[in-house]
């Protein structure tokens, strides 16, 4: 390896641990957040049931009302519209104390269907793009409270084959 690529790789790591020291210093207190993001598979299939899994914990004591929304777009793409695939969302109570799995079960094609602890929902929200192109995606999940901040934000990388 040549010294100048050795310097820039050490100048990266330690930036990389001095924002690792400085995220570990900051109070940052998550009562709700998402606990696990899973894709059923590495692999998924248009028509196939493909199901993305969401575990979310509530730590506080209090029910918490909760605004979920799953993306799936082309990964390391610029932000083009084409790109986007498509989007879910949709709305939860979370107990106090406990977590809830949510799943997004989805074909790829028109069939999304929310799971909640058994309870089967139509998603509140939904877009699809014209995109879906065999690719390598990001399917990325984002929890949000009620007024719409985000509180939680998950990404998992899943191939999309013919």
């Amino acid at each position: 390896m040549r010294p100048r690529r050795i310097t820039q790789e050490l100048g990266r790591t330690l930036r990389g641990a001095a924002a690792f020291l400085q995220h570990l210093s900051a109070r940052q207190d998550l009562d709700v957040a998402i606990g696990l993001l899973v894709a059923e598979s590495s692999v998924a299939k248009k028509g196939e049931r493909n199901d993305y899994r969401l575990r979310i914990a509530n730590a506080t004591c209090a029910p918490r009302s909760l605004f979920v929304a799953i993306s799936l777009g082309v990964a390391n793409a610029p932000e083009r519209p084409e790109d986007r695939y498509a989007h879910f969302t949709t709305s939860l109570t979370v107990r106090p104390a406990t977590s809830t799995t949510l799943t997004l079960r989805y074909d790829w094609i028109d069939e999304a269907r929310f799971c909640v602890d058994g309870t089967v929902l139509q998603p509140e929200g939904s877009w699809r793009g014209t995109g879906g192109m065999p690719n390598l995606y990001a399917v990325t999940a984002t929890l949000q409270d009620t007024e719409g901040r985000r509180l939680d934000e998950l990404t998992v990388y899943q191939t999309l084959a013919e």
